[in-house]
Order: C-alpha cells, then structure tokens, then sequence
C-alpha cells in the first residue's frame, strides 16, 4: 500500500476518520486503536471500524517541515469534520462541569482549526462563504475559551428601566443613557457566557465604567472594588427562606448576600469566613451570574 504524505500527526487522524470502512462502507466509523512509527519518517494507524468490527492499517509519510495546505484532504473533506466537531458541541458552555468544558473549549479549538485548513485548500470562488463561517465559529469557540479559564463579563450597576424613551442604568449617583444594543450587550451580561460577539460595544461599555471584565484568578482584587447590593426583585433561596427561588444558593454564599452589601465584597467574605475567605470568594465568584440573573442583586462599585 502507497504511504500517504501528512504534515502532521493530527492530519494523519483526521484522514483516517474520513476514510470509509472498506468492509462495509460506513462512514465515520473509525475508531483510533494505536498510533506509532514505521521508519524515520512513516506512521501507522491501526484502527477498526466501530459498525462490523473490521480492523484496518493506514500508513502515511511525515512530511512535518512541509509548510502550506494539505495534499491530503480537500475542502469537502475539512467541512465534513467540521460539522462532526460542531454537532459534537454542547450548546451552553456554561452548564458544563470543569471536565466536560475542557473537552468541549478543545472540540470548539478544532472546529476553528479546520475551517483554517478548509480555506487554505479551497478554490478562490468559496473563500468568501468560508470566512463568514469561520468569523461564526471564532465567536462560538471565544465564549468556550473564556468559560474555560474562568472570564466573566459583570454587569456594574441596575438598570432603572426606560427613561425618557432611552434605557437607563444607575451606577452609583450617576445616571447612563444606553443604545438599544448597549442595553442588549449590558443585560446579556448578567447571565453566562458572556457577550463578547459584540466586542465593540462591551469594550464601549467597558470603558464607561458599566461592566468589568474578570478572571478567576483576579476575583479576589476585583471584589475589594465593588459591593454587593441585595435587591426585591428578585427571590432567593437560602436556609431560611423556602421560596421558588430566582437564585439558589448554598448556605455560605447566602450569608454574603444577606449581608447587605455594607461593605466591599472582599471585606465582607473576610468577615464571614475568615481565614477561609480565599474559600468563600471562589463560592460567590461561581454563584455571582446567579443573582445577577435573577435580579437578586446588583455590583456597585466602592466610591460610586
């Protein structure tokens, strides 16, 4: 059998999914068994098909100083994985437990990646259509990368509601008028993920003081900035109060919201919690969308 030239380990794997069993012609039916070297520069792939069970041998040149398009897989063949890897995708990372997000920012990061491969090989007349694609796709696998390492949009602020014929937020004692796609962006932004499609207008309103951008790894500084500010409008469940709740907590983490918002965020899991405020923070840090999206509560910042 005729070596095929790959430039890449990873482009041998996807020709091998591509390939049809030859025993009973399913397609997407390969399942990876063993990878290893044949030679300086061969590799093997041993797989079987996952419908009759028959194994197969793929035996492919590495070329990895090959720098270009594929010469193995064409632009059909890259859309084809691409729809594999989009299908593949759960639709809300943010419902996603640490494990599960990992392995779905990783499908999102492949689904970029061959629609980069399908436009290197595709003829000039489709590579308008697959850029659109392709913008598509950066903004679907962007909320999984920020999901997975842990970066929030916080809306800053409550919203007064319309004013004027204009929607209005309050931060502090001063008053914003907000576009009708602000005020999209800056209510989308108390529910996960956050809305980064819309990167001109967040950064707009990050400049205006009307939303913080916040890691998990920075929480701890950015709660010393802003209070928590309970509201009625929205229920909460906690252990005292047996309500349908708009915002279940667990038991510390209603703590800080009874609190009142007297003090900074910071200050306030200090006082609670101690030398395990570190501990508290995380809690209220995985817990904040909850409140916010159930207008349980709202972030002023200090000073304002």
């Amino acid at each position: 059998m005729t070596a095929r030239v790959a430039r890449s380990v990873q482009e041998c794997l996807h020709a091998v999914a591509l390939r049809p069993c030859p025993a009973c012609g399913g397609g997407d039916t390969a399942v990876v068994d063993a990878v290893g070297g044949a030679g300086p520069d061969g590799l093997v792939v041993e797989s079987h098909c996952e419908r009759c069970g028959a194994a197969h041998r793929h035996d492919f040149t590495l070329d990895e100083r090959t720098a270009g398009p594929s010469r193995l897989i064409d632009v059909d063949g890259y859309l084809l994985l691409y729809g594999r890897s989009v299908a593949a995708l759960p639709d809300d990372p943010a419902r996603l437990d640490p494990a599960a997000l990992a392995d779905a920012a990783e499908l999102a990061e492949t689904a970029l990646t061959l629609l980069d491969e399908a436009i290197a090989v595709a003829p000039a007349s489709t590579s308008d259509r697959l850029r659109w694609l392709r913008a598509r796709q950066l903004r679907v696998t962007e909320a999984y990368r920020d999901e997975a390492r842990g970066t929030m949009l916080l809306p800053l602020g409550r919203a007064l509601g319309v004013l004027g014929g204009t929607p209005t937020v309050q931060v502090g004692a001063r008053r914003h008028a907000l576009t009708t796609e602000e005020d999209a962006v800056w209510s989308a932004a108390h529910h996960l993920p956050g809305p980064r499609s819309a990167s001109g207008v967040v950064d707009g309103l990050l400049a205006a003081g009307l939303l913080a951008e916040v890691d998990e790894d920075g929480f701890a500084a950015f709660a010393a900035t802003v209070r928590l500010v309970p509201l009625t409008t929205g229920a909460v469940s906690g252990p005292q109060v047996p309500v349908t709740p708009a915002a279940a907590l667990d038991e510390a983490v209603f703590a800080v919201w009874s609190a009142g918002g007297l003090d900074d965020l910071a200050t306030t899991c200090r006082a609670l919690a101690g030398d395990r405020s570190a501990d508290l923070l995380a809690a209220v840090f995985a817990q904040l969308h909850r409140l916010l999206a159930g207008g349980a509560a709202y972030l002023r910042p200090v000073g304002a």
